[in-house]
């Protein structure tokens, strides 16, 4: 009676380099880092979950951080150049990817133009001089697909209404500037830090004299709370966060 074979609950390391086509020393790497999940019985659980991101989720990663080239469209590009890096589960490394992308791409590339375009040779050749009395080729036409126009539209509204959308936020007071944020902050931290050292100094005197554990809680828990109701008044007051004025 011939023994039964084992039955796996996943894949192995071969298996799956030849299910990605990629080498199975990446694999085993991969597997050893923790990055691919095991099955029961040890081997590679193909259905785990993902190690990186999709392309779409990485199209919302650079549009979040505010990167050029932050759609679906682009990403999918830009895999195609081969300026992306993967993890073995065909999922993107965005870190990497991100290094990768901003050393390759050019200027013109990422934010509305619809196809990849090579950086412009150092030493570019001299164009030949018109011969005399030689009729000149007329220059070639410029050709755009249907797909490629609607996708620059596309883009140019996208970022038409982002515009339009932040000039309404800082309008109605939505948004505050960058600058004027970081000066009101510093004056916060500058008081908060200059009331928490005056603590000792203005308790010094009456700490001194008591001697219930109780008192002692007490005294420095209202001059905590004086200074941390001061350094609130002074953010509403920095950042114009008043409340409205309700009365007629």
């Amino acid at each position: 009676m011939t023994k039964p074979k084992p039955t796996t609950f996943g894949m192995t390391v071969d298996d799956y380099a030849k299910y990605r086509k990629i080498d199975s020393a990446a694999v085993q790497a991969a597997l050893d880092a923790g990055q691919l999940t095991r099955a029961m019985d040890g081997t590679i659980d193909p259905q785990g979950p993902p190690i990186g991101l999709t392309q779409a989720d990485y199209a919302r990663h650079r549009d979040e951080r505010g990167l050029r080239g932050g759609t679906r469209q682009m990403v999918s590009k830009a895999a195609r150049e081969g300026w992306l890096t993967f993890f073995v589960d065909g999922t993107i490394d965005a870190d990497a990817s991100d290094v990768s992308w901003a050393q390759n791409a050019t200027p013109r590339l990422d934010f509305n133009d619809p196809e990849p375009v090579e950086a412009p040779s150092s030493s570019p050749s001299p164009s030949p001089l018109p011969q005399p009395g030689k009729p000149q080729a007329a220059p070639a036409p410029v050709e755009f697909h249907h797909a490629d126009l609607k996708e620059i539209k596309a883009e140019a509204e996208l970022h038409k209404a982002r515009k339009w959308k932040h000039e309404a936020d800082v309008m109605e007071g939505r948004v505050i500037a960058k600058t004027k944020a970081k000066a009101a902050f510093d004056d916060i931290f500058r008081t908060v830090k200059q009331r928490v050292l005056a603590i000792p100094d203005r308790l010094s005197g009456d700490l001194a004299g008591l001697t219930d554990e109780q008192d002692v809680y007490r005294l420095l828990t209202k001059e905590c709370q004086m200074a941390l109701a001061d350094s609130v008044e002074r953010i509403k007051q920095k950042l114009d966060l008043q409340e409205p004025d309700n009365a007629c």
